[in-house]
């Protein structure tokens, strides 16, 4: 999931022959179930004022025994 045409491109070109879709759309648009949420990069993007909402989006499309993954780079401050 992305919201930049040119990343959903470049993913698409790296991805090809695999069983993968990738989603041009705000991830808070997202009503589907998955058995894997992986977020690399993208949570110091949300910022601490949108972190609930970003929580309550993987909890609603994260099936009930899903796995979530965040990677994260973080600060003390």
């Amino acid at each position: 999931v992305t919201i930049s045409a040119e990343q959903q491109k470049m993913a698409q070109e790296r991805c090809e022959g695999l069983d993968v879709t990738i989603l041009l759309q705000d991830y808070r648009d997202l009503n589907d179930q998955f058995d894997r949420i992986v977020s690399v990069g993208m949570f110091e993007h949300v910022g601490p004022k949108n972190y609930d909402t970003y929580f309550a989006v993987v909890d609603r499309n994260l099936k009930p025994e899903g796995i979530f993954l965040l990677h994260t780079i973080g600060s003390k401050k």
